[in-house]
Formats: C-alpha cells, sequence, structure tokens
C-alpha cells in the first residue's frame, strides 16, 4: 500500500534512491502481503459464517428432535421457539458482517455481493412460501417436519455447491456436497429422527467446515475465499 504524500518525510527521498532498486523478491512478498490483507478485510470470514450457523443448525434442530422424544420435557412450542430465535440470530450476524465487509467494495465486486445476497434472500423467500403453503393445505406433522427440514438445507447445499463451482473453491463445494447428502439422509429417516440427522450431520458439518477453513486460512492466508450464507 501506497504512503500518501503528506505522510512521507521529504528527507527519506535521497536515502531510498540512494539504496538503489528494492528486492525484487522483497517486494513481491510486500504485494503478496497486502493482497492477503486486502482480501480478508472484505471477503467474508467463512470461520465466523460456519460456525455461527453449524451451532444454530446444531442446537436448533437437537431443540426439535429432543421434542420429539417422550419424556424429554421439552414443548413443541418451545423447541420451535428456540429454534427460530437461533435461526434469527445466524440472520442478524450475517447481515451484520457481510454489511461490514462489503461496505469499502465498488464496481463489480459490489453488484456480485448484491446478486448474491438476494439469490440467497429470494431462496429462502420461496422456502417459507412453500412451507405456509403445505401448512394452509392441511399437511401432517410428519410431513412438515420433513420439507421444513429438508428444504432449506437442499437449498443451502446446492448454493453452496454452486458457490464452490463459480469460485473454484473445492472446499465450499464439498462442504454443500455434504449438506445435500445429509439432507436426503435426513429425508429417508422419516420424521422420527430427520431433526437429529440434521443437527449431527448437517450442523456438525458446518462446524467441521468451519474448523477446516480456519486451518486453510492459518496456513495460506491468500487462499481466502468467498463462503456463502447458509440460512
Amino acid at each position: 500500500m501506497q504512503a500518501h504524500p503528506e505522510n512521507v518525510d521529504p528527507a527519506d527521498g535521497p536515502a531510498d534512491l540512494a539504496d538503489g532498486p528494492a528486492d525484487p523478491a522483497a517486494m513481491a512478498a510486500l504485494v503478496a502481503a497486502q493482497r492477503a490483507h486486502v482480501v480478508r478485510s472484505t471477503n467474508p470470514d467463512a470461520r465466523l459464517l460456519y460456525g455461527v450457523w453449524g451451532a444454530a443448525w446444531l442446537v436448533g434442530f437437537g431443540l426439535l428432535w429432543l421434542a420429539d422424544r417422550s419424556g424429554s420435557g421439552l414443548t413443541v412450542g418451545a423447541a420451535y421457539a428456540g429454534f427460530g430465535a437461533l435461526m434469527l440470530v445466524g440472520v442478524v450476524v450475517t447481515a451484520v458482517h457481510l454489511t461490514r465487509r462489503s461496505s469499502g467494495l465498488s464496481g463489480s465486486s459490489k453488484a456480485q455481493r448484491q446478486m448474491l445476497g438476494w439469490t440467497w434472500g429470494l431462496s429462502f423467500s420461496a422456502v417459507a412460501a412453500l412451507n405456509t403453503s403445505l401448512g394452509m393445505s392441511g399437511a401432517s406433522d410428519q410431513v412438515m417436519a420433513v420439507v421444513t427440514s429438508v428444504v432449506p438445507a437442499l437449498v443451502v447445499g446446492a448454493l453452496y455447491m454452486a458457490g464452490g463451482a463459480v469460485w473454484g473453491d473445492s472446499m465450499q463445494f464439498g462442504l454443500g456436497a455434504w449438506i445435500c447428502v445429509a439432507a436426503a439422509a435426513g429425508a429417508l429417516s422419516g420424521p422420527a429422527h430427520v431433526h437429529l440427522v440434521m443437527a449431527v450431520a448437517g450442523g456438525g458439518g458446518l462446524l467441521i467446515g468451519a474448523l477446516v477453513y480456519h486451518l486453510r486460512v492459518t496456513r495460506s492466508p491468500s487462499r481466502a475465499r468467498r463462503p456463502g450464507a447458509p440460512s
């Protein structure tokens, strides 16, 4: 990053010139370090997003599974209230984080972030409409349990895979594929176990993704990518 002219000491000019041209290797390292800093400061932090949503899924779906168990002492209403609160926390954290990271962007990068936000928002608006329609049509509690758990996960998995393919991020693509597999397993497990599968496989998968991404960034900061925003 170049210094502003007003921050440069004129006395330093001749000395710097007298030292001759800078070492190319040192200049390349400086450019790489600056690029990594820009990536970290503008790209969303997958460790935060995967971690927040992984915890929300693990605890939220876990509450729904406990409510299904007789003798757990947890009512269905309380479980759904807790689940909804956790989802709301995830939405707020994601929105605030993405807004802060996008504040300094302009042009195509800003437009790309906006289109991505609309993709997630419209997708889950359609999911909410589907759930509402099924409820109004008199779908049974068993059907609603499967649909409301599996369909959002399928949307998340598909968007992760698409994002991974577009940005060349194999980890994001793999995580999306895992979430799709977890959703399929949850659907096949039926209403009795779908919440447990989504808690352990879905939420646990996101938490593992956060850990792997942390190790990846720690070892090579320049490899940070744009993660999706699960909901």
